[in-house]
């Protein structure tokens, strides 16, 4: 019979299941006292093996550093143990007289659940490029960045929703597909029935749909009866051109929205928000966070301590053109400082580390260069915008003042070309009841860039999509017993490079390894041609390019009779 708990919620009798079913976690067995018996599940992220004993490295994604697993000689030889393998384990918990760990398991008993082959795993005990590890997404959590990076994100997660819930906002789901573009720009992916089939589009919905580059607007409906509000999604953006370390096709933004609220609010909210985020991985995530500061940028954590000790800098838009103008002769800005233009990369670099050393809000921005949702300053030729510039990863938050008188908006609109019958349900919050409001928007990714230090922001989500990249297509072939795998063309191959950046040197035997192909294969002869085309001193995308071409040219020549099968990428 199964017992079960009772408790009470207030005046609320409540019984409960008592967990069963449910394994140790890893985290919470190395807080197991000394002689306890225990049973874990997880994956072998190392094994290293002695005359008559060998250790496990052992974590199920729980925590950060692994659970050490001591086993006798006669475990050694458990079938299929290797590294990367599913195992469960139990045993006794000990005294360890290691340095890096206080505790570890004694193995009675070794059962693995799921085998990995180390022939032919993309993933091996060693450490790979980041170049590399985006080719396997599938994969890539399981190693010790990206599970740090994914715990961490988690954390921020609860903290954004934590954060607004303790100060009277109320979370609200808006619509992914919509008929309009909240930036008033044409940087979007259009939707339909079938792809690239406008009329289908339209068939579907009646109008032409997109995918949303912002919650923005629709958030402001619910403020005008809410109050305050937020909104926490995935956003997108169809930018070809945003090859860069700094921007995805599909990411996620916090935008709160708040009714009786101005710039300064959206200033003073903005900035209480990054810091507590901030002190909420610092308390929750220390392991992850040391992980990062160690092996990722090891001035972080000064980096992060900067932020926090004292107030962001405040100065408007033309104070900014002010400061970049004197500097520009010093400096040599690629882009000269103009009145009227947004700033550039290097222009926030400047201003939020090498003028201020702190982040850094420009308020007050032209009209001309805005949205058309923005509140008009006085002036006529300003609108009541900030943004916020970070060290390390430039513009985090952009917010406004929203426009909430009819008239202004309507002329705002006609001089962004902004149909008004497009937007008449948004017209109509100014027509009946119309209050002032303000609000932001947060890039997640980008925050998540800064904590952790990351330099590429396609390092900060699972599965990255940017331009030529959503699902690739990989091909299989089998030789005999052993089976490798490669990448369908050289053309798929390059198109991929293309969109990476290369920091390095890069070696035939990196290649070979993104193509799943045995390193002795024909690069002998590739090597000859390098040397006889002097790319050993091309750029390392131009090399790497040259590379694909003749090792696909040799792969392919010998390997054309066999058979091949396509397998799609999860």
């Amino acid at each position: 019979m199964i017992q079960r708990s009772a408790t009470t919620f207030g005046n609320q009798p409540v019984t409960f299941t008592p967990r069963r079913h449910l394994h140790q976690t890893i985290s919470e067995a190395k807080s197991s006292a000394t002689d306890d018996i225990i049973k874990v599940k997880g994956w072998v992220k190392s094994f290293r093996q002695h005359k008559n004993v060998g250790f496990l490295d052992v974590n199920d994604g729980s925590c950060t550093t692994p659970l050490q697993v001591v086993i006798s000689e006669e475990l050694i030889n458990t079938p299929e143990l290797t590294f990367g393998s599913c195992v469960e384990i139990s045993g006794k918990m000990s005294k360890s007289s290691g340095k890096e760990q206080k505790t570890e398991l004694m193995a009675s008993h070794v059962t693995v659940l799921g085998s990995a082959r180390l022939s032919d795993n993309p993933l091996q005990p060693k450490r790979h490029s980041m170049e590399f590890l985006r080719t396997i997404p599938h994969l890539r959590p399981r190693t010790n960045f990206f599970s740090s990076m994914f715990r961490i994100r988690s954390t921020v997660s609860l903290s954004v929703h934590n954060f607004f819930a303790q100060r009277g906002f109320h979370c609200v789901h808006t619509p992914l597909i919509t008929s309009n573009d909240s930036e008033g720009g044409a940087e979007v992916f259009h939707v339909g029935s079938r792809p690239s089939d406008k009329a289908a589009a339209e068939h579907f919905f009646g109008r032409q749909a997109y995918l949303t580059v912002s919650g923005q607007l629709e958030a402001e409906v619910m403020a005008a009866s809410l109050g305050r509000v937020y909104t926490f999604g995935p956003t997108f953006r169809a930018e070809k051109n945003s090859h860069t370390t700094r921007h995805l096709a599909e990411f996620w933004m916090v935008e709160p929205e708040m009714s009786f609220a101005d710039l300064n609010d959206v200033m003073e909210l903005s900035e209480e928000f990054v810091k507590t985020l901030i002190l909420d991985v610092k308390e929750k995530c220390a392991e992850d966070l040391a992980f990062f500061a160690k092996w990722q940028d090891q001035t972080l954590m000064s980096t992060i301590d900067n932020v926090l000790n004292g107030p962001f800098q405040r100065i408007s838009y033309t104070q900014a053109m002010d400061i970049l103008t004197l500097a520009h002769p010093k400096e040599k800005f690629e882009a000269k400082p103009a009145y009227g233009n947004d700033l550039s990369r290097e222009h926030e670099k400047y201003l939020c580390e090498g003028h201020f050393n702190k982040p850094v809000f420009v308020f007050d921005w032209p009209r001309k260069i805005k949205p058309f949702y923005m509140k008009v300053n006085e002036d006529g030729e300003t609108v009541a915008c900030v943004d916020l510039l970070l060290p390390r990863v430039g513009e985090l938050i952009g917010g406004s003042a929203r426009e909430d008188d009819v008239q202004t908006l309507l002329e705002s609109m006609r001089r962004n070309g902004v149909k008004e019958d497009e937007l008449a349900w948004y017209v109509d919050l100014r027509k009946y009841g119309s209050s002032p409001h303000a609000g932001f928007g947060l890039g997640f990714e980008r925050f998540l860039m800064f904590i952790t230090g990351t330099q590429n922001i396609r390092d900060t989500i699972a599965m990255p999509r940017y331009p030529a990249k959503c699902v690739r297509r990989i091909i299989s072939r089998r030789s005999g017993s052993a089976e490798t795998s490669r990448l369908s063309s050289s053309t798929d191959l390059i198109q991929l490079l293309q969109i990476s950046e290369f920091n390095r040197r890069l070696r035939a035997e990196d290649l070979c390894y993104l193509m799943r192909v045995p390193y002795h294969s024909g690069i002998h002869s590739t090597r000859s041609r390098l040397r006889s085309n002097s790319v050993e001193e091309e750029e390392p995308c131009q090399r790497f390019h040259f590379l694909a071409q003749t090792i696909s040219e040799d792969i392919g020549n010998a390997s054309s009779s066999e058979e091949e099968e396509k397998v799609l990428e999860t």
